[in-house]
């Protein structure tokens, strides 16, 4: 029975090798990139999503463009034809009324000069919605490095993983040759081979595993990306706890933190123009005109308070007729006074959707300090693990120079030596991967304060 279920674990061993092997096999054939952690990060920024949030901000720019003109002006021209007579009833004279030509050809400018009313409002939201974008497009860039940023640090420690499982497998191939020549001479039973088996069937299948995981996180990145990376090598560099004073104001420097705010803008300027909407408006006007026996012009200025904004108008008729020639100059004023019942419930409205969007930023801000002390809390627990993992290294790395001592003075054999130097090996993954989730800690602390990830090292 022992010899089938060893049969059996070899079996599934030599699959699980045979099978990492392929796969590394079949990587190493396709061309690809060795990448270290500053090439990760620079490519990081090249990420389609990076690329769609600053198509977004140039939109955002063109379209604030548009509505900051300070002109907007209109060239009309009107053309008529006229076909007919008419008939005096008690004469019988018969008067044509054909007619055609250019009636007026006019000229129509309006002003955006005025920092109040529609168009001013019009321009603000513009200008809000490239702040957004801004924003929109810096959270994905820091997205996108953290990111990034683990699916490196994740390929690498596997890789690295990798190999320290591709050392326990040669132990465990030691060990197991000592044990059969130590059976050979009656030093050893069929269990102790057995055991011995085992633990090298159970290395094996471990290193096939990581490899398939190794692959599989290099797959990822690539994916990240948009390149084929065949291999990683070279660690992030020195991290340093940034020296933050004012956690407060940074928070305050957040994406979602200044939306919130903006929002609460927003609520109020259309409060303002709902109100300015149900005011009396009114108007003023100053126009000249001078008219002669075969044209006519006006010019006209007026101002009103419904766009708050100046405008001109010229005119100019070539085919008027007329008998005499005039000059006039004159003044209008008017005023509309809206007479909607449903002004103060529009106010009251208004008021509601302002308050409410300033709970929703008090909420947001909460939120952003929470996320703070959370983040506060994984850089202090990381922090904890590395040094913890540094005196888990100093001290396998003592065990394993003790064990070199003692093989050279033939108290211990070689087996001892390899079990040390593997133990040491283990030792230095666990401190890599806990300075990895340290490394990452730090980057999404800066994130959170919307800071550069990169700063921390």
């Amino acid at each position: 029975m022992k010899k089938y279920f060893l049969i059996l674990i070899l079996s599934l061993s030599c699959l699980n090798l045979s099978a990492a092997q392929e796969t590394t096999s079949t990587q190493t054939e396709t061309e690809g990139l060795t990448l270290n952690f500053q090439e990760a990060m620079n490519l990081a920024l090249q990420n389609p999503t990076v690329t769609l949030a600053k198509s977004q901000l140039e939109l955002a720019e063109k379209q604030l463009a548009v509505a900051s003109g300070v002109i907007s002006a209109e060239l009309s021209a009107d053309y008529s034809s006229t076909w007919g007579d008419s008939t005096n009833e008690i004469t019988g004279d018969v008067t044509s009324l054909d007619n055609r030509g250019i009636d007026d050809i006019t000229l129509q400018a309006t002003f955006n000069v005025v920092p109040y009313g529609p168009t001013a409002d019009t321009i603000t939201k513009a200008r809000w919605s490239v702040q957004r974008a801004q924003y929109e497009l810096y959270d994905t860039q820091l997205e996108q490095l953290v990111n990034v940023a683990s699916l490196y640090l994740t390929a690498l420690r596997d890789t690295q993983e990798a190999q320290v499982l591709q050392n326990d497998v040669r132990v465990a191939e030691a060990k197991l040759e000592a044990v059969r020549a130590q059976e050979d001479v009656g030093a050893a039973n069929d269990a102790q081979l057995l055991s011995a088996e085992i633990v090298l069937s159970q290395a094996q299948s471990d290193y096939g595993i990581a490899e398939q995981e190794r692959v599989q996180s290099l797959a990822q990145l690539s994916q990240a990306l948009g390149v084929n990376v065949t291999q990683v090598e070279g660690e992030p560099g020195e991290v340093n706890m940034p020296e933050i004073t004012d956690y407060e104001q940074l928070l305050l420097n957040r994406s979602d933190v200044i939306n919130a705010q903006l929002a609460v803008e927003e609520a109020k300027l259309n409060r303002d123009s709902t109100l300015r909407d149900y005011l009396p408006s009114g108007s003023v006007a100053l126009s000249l005109n001078s008219t002669s026996t075969d044209q006519s012009f006006s010019l006209s200025t007026g101002f009103n308070t419904n766009t708050y904004q100046p405008s001109v108008s010229a005119s100019f008729n070539p085919g008027y007729e007329s008998n005499s020639s005039s000059k006039s100059v004159s003044v209008s004023l008017g005023v509309s006074i809206p007479l909607e019942t449903a002004t103060p419930a529009a106010i009251r409205a208004a008021r509601v959707t302002i308050e409410q969007s300033e709970l929703q930023a008090e909420q947001t801000l909460e939120l952003a300090r929470l996320e703070l002390a959370g983040r506060l809390n994984d850089v202090q627990a990381a922090q904890a693990t590395v040094a913890l993992s540094e005196k888990l290294v100093e001290q396998s790395k003592q065990q394993f120079d003790i064990a070199k001592e003692r093989f050279e003075l033939g108290v211990i054999s070689v087996l001892d030596v390899n079990q040390a130097e593997q133990d040491y090996l283990e030792a230095q993954l666990q401190h890599a991967q806990a300075t990895d989730s340290y490394v990452l800690a730090l980057m999404q602390l800066n994130a959170t304060l919307a800071m550069n990830p990169m700063e921390v090292f």
